[in-house]
Order: C-alpha cells, then sequence, then structure tokens
C-alpha cells in the first residue's frame, strides 16, 4: 500500500517468511534490537491477517511460528491470536506481532473485550503431540480387524467363495452404475454420490482378495474398513455408521458357526435403524433409506418366515427397488435434495436409494436362483419416456427367465 519496504526477495514457503520475519524481529543488530528474548520467557503471539491471505495460509503461518518460537527460542507462548485484526483493503500477506508478558499484561489480555473480531480464548495447549507410527513401504493396511474367539473357520471353503463373488459383484455393478448415479444426483444434488459410491466399490474390489471370508464378524469390519478410506461425504459416514452398527449386532450373537438368514437380516436392521438414528432422516424424505427400510423390513420378515439367506436377500432386493422408484414421486425432506427445487425432482429417483437397490439385487442375483414366483420386469410410461434405461431391464428380464428355466 505504498511502502516501499524493508526488502524485495523471491517467493518463499510459508516457513521460510515466518522463520524470516523471527529473526528481523528478534534480531540484536545495530538500529534494530526491537525484542530481545530470553529462554521460558512468557509471550503472546499475534499473526494478523494483512487483507487477502486465505484462512489455511495464515494458520500455517501460525503453527511454523509457535513452533520456530518453542523450539529455536525456547520461549513460552502462552496466548495466540490469528485472523483478520488490522487490514490494509486486499493486501496478500501476514504480519507477526510478539508481546513479552507478565502476570498484569497477561490478565489484561484476558480480560473481557467488546470488538467482536477479538478472540475470546487465546490459551495455547501445552500438551505434546502424538506422532502417529511410520509404516514400511510395503505395510499393509487395508485389513487390520480382530478375529472372532473361534480358533476355526465358521464359513467354508464354498461358502467364502459365494461370499467373495456377492461382493464382487456388488461393487462391479455400483462402479458400472457410476455414471447414471452421477447424472442423477446431478439433478437432485451436488453431483458426487456416483464418484463417491464408485471409489468405495472399487476400494471393496481391489481388498477383496485379503478378507479375512472365513470370519464373518472380521468380514464386515473390513468391508467397513475399505469404505471409510475411500468414501467421502455423507455416504461414506452414513455407510460406515451402517456397518458400524451391524458388526456390534453380530457380535452381541456371539457366533460360533456360519451366520443364520435370522442373524444376517437382523444386523441388516440393526444397520438401517443406526443410519436413520444418527443421519436424521426416515423412509419418505427421499433418502438411501426409502430403499434400505423396505428392504430390512422384507429380509426379516422372509428370514422369520424360514426362508434361506438367498430368498431373504432376493426379498430384500426387491422391496428396495420398489422404495428406490418411489423416490421418483417424493419431494426431498432430507439431504442434498431438501433444498433443491421441487421441478429439479420430477421423474428423478433419489441416487442413493437406487444404489442400494442395485447393490442388493446384484447380491441376490449372485445367490442362488430366486423363488419361482419372482415377476418378470416390464416396460412402463417411464421406461419409455427414459430408453436409456431399456438395456438394464433387458438384462434383468433375462436374469428371471433363465432363473424360470432352471
Amino acid at each position: 500500500h505504498g511502502e516501499p519496504g524493508a526488502m524485495r526477495c523471491p517467493l518463499k514457503p510459508v516457513n521460510d517468511v515466518v522463520d524470516q520475519l523471527l529473526q528481523m524481529i528478534t534480531s540484536a543488530d545495530e538500529g534494530r534490537a526491537y525484542l530481545c528474548l530470553s529462554p521460558s520467557q512468557r509471550v503472546a503471539l499475534l499473526v494478523n491477517n494483512l487483507g487477502g491471505s486465505t484462512p489455511i495460509e495464515v494458520s500455517l503461518a501460525t503453527r511454523r511460528a509457535i513452533k520456530t518460537l518453542t523450539n529455536n527460542y525456547h520461549v513460552q507462548v502462552c496466548r495466540c491470536y490469528s485472523g483478520t485484526f488490522m487490514t490494509a483493503l486486499d493486501m496478500a500477506g501476514i504480519s507477526i506481532s510478539i508481546l513479552k508478558l507478565d502476570n498484569e499484561t497477561l490478565s489484561l489480555l484476558d480480560a473481557p473485550a467488546a470488538p467482536e473480531a477479538w478472540p475470546m480464548y487465546a490459551n495455547v495447549s501445552d500438551v505434546p503431540l502424538v506422532m502417529t507410527p511410520i509404516l514400511t513401504d510395503n505395510a499393509n493396511v487395508s485389513v487390520n480387524v480382530p478375529m472372532e474367539s473361534s480358533s476355526r473357520p465358521l464359513l467354508t471353503i464354498e461358502q467364502q467363495r459365494s461370499v467373495c463373488s456377492a461382493l464382487q459383484a456388488a461393487a462391479s455393478a455400483i462402479v458400472r452404475l457410476e455414471p447414471q448415479l452421477t447424472m442423477w444426483d446431478c439433478q437432485a444434488g451436488d453431483g458426487d454420490c456416483g464418484t463417491t459410491l464408485k471409489a468405495g466399490a472399487e476400494a471393496v474390489l481391489a481388498d477383496c482378495t485379503s478378507y479375512p471370508l472365513d470370519r464373518p464378524i472380521a468380514l464386515v469390519q473390513s468391508i467397513g474398513r475399505s469404505l471409510a478410506g475411500a468414501m467421502g461425504g455423507t455416504s461414506g459416514v452414513l455407510y460406515h455408521i451402517f456397518i458400524s452398527a451391524a458388526v456390534a449386532q453380530l457380535n452381541a450373537v456371539q457366533l460360533a458357526s456360519a451366520p443364520t438368514a435370522q442373524v444376517i437380516a437382523e444386523a441388516f436392521v440393526v444397520g438401517v435403524e443406526a443410519v436413520s438414528c444418527y443421519g436424521g432422516a426416515t423412509e419418505g424424505d427421499r433418502t438411501m433409506l426409502d430403499a434400505m427400510v423396505p428392504a430390512a423390513q422384507a429380509m426379516r420378515t422372509a428370514a422369520l418366515g424360514g426362508a434361506s439367506f438367498a430368498e431373504a436377500i432376493h426379498a430384500a432386493a426387491a422391496a428396495a427397488e420398489a422404495g428406490a422408484e418411489k423416490t421418483k414421486l417424493m419431494l426431498g425432506a432430507a439431504g442434498r435434495s431438501s433444498y433443491v427445487p421441487a421441478d429439479n425432482l420430477k421423474g428423478v429417483p433419489d441416487p442413493g436409494a437406487m444404489a442400494v437397490a442395485e447393490w442388493l439385487l446384484a447380491i441376490a442375483n449372485a445367490c442362488e436362483p430366486a423363488p419361482a414366483t419372482l415377476t418378470t420386469p416390464s416396460f412402463s410410461q417411464d421406461t419409455l419416456r427414459h430408453p436409456e434405461a431399456v438395456p438394464s431391464i433387458l438384462a434383468r428380464a433375462r436374469t428371471c427367465l433363465s432363473r424360470r428355466t432352471l
């Protein structure tokens, strides 16, 4: 803003800039000697945004200033003020100020202040940071979960193969559906549902062969770990909640053998209830729960009626698909779609619900044939308005017909 400045120099990393500023402030050279610091001296630090710097830039400068003052100058930073206090219009840059403290000065700094821009709390914690362990180059962190107490496998080799095939089928289905999910979410949300779910699906495909397939609880935990490491956004959190709750339910059962359809159904129900509890949505709010809730109910009803797991998962898939289709007629009451104009939602299904229906259907298709009462998909007026859906419907029809032939 018109001043010539103390010097001109090439652009430097923030750490180098902060160190240079501190050297100038604490310099004992002739004509300077602004501030002489002694070891253990208590100081207050102010890092000021001159107007055009971003919050993250100011935060990086603040972190470096505290570290350098503590480690290099051996002073105690008791108070730290970081933010925008004095600006020169939109000038890019920061200023650093250091104030020696005694008890009286410290009490004055801590006294209530009327200006809203002045921070109410400026204490600097003296709790040391705990550094994370350094992993080796070949460290495998994809699976690191406790095993069940049983010393023998709970699933047979054939069951393990079936589980792996079902997981791969579900994940592959989501990867293939990603463009459609993204298109729906661009109309009804923020456009990231497809890519988020695809990232989780690809993580499952990459980690699947390393899962403890013979241990159901550890297996589900491993799936959750894959999803949590790859998926961001709301979907990632909700799926992690779903799996964590399901694992807790399976742990409560204390499995001694392969879980029955009833045990799996109850774990699924508990997971869905947790998503509703912590996510704050219910069936009818136009979310993934519009597929999950009817799927959970159908799976539990089928399992309690003596159905096999294959029959129960087919019932769940059918209920999820029906529930997801209903979202085309719903207004958003929760999630991103709740503040999207109603006209944008007409005829557009909720992508999260459609994804649930898709991976449940893929798991069902990977299991043994469905009951003979399975209804063959038919074309509707909505299908004729959306010809891009025809290939997937034909594929499902062929699947149903082949099962009936069997």
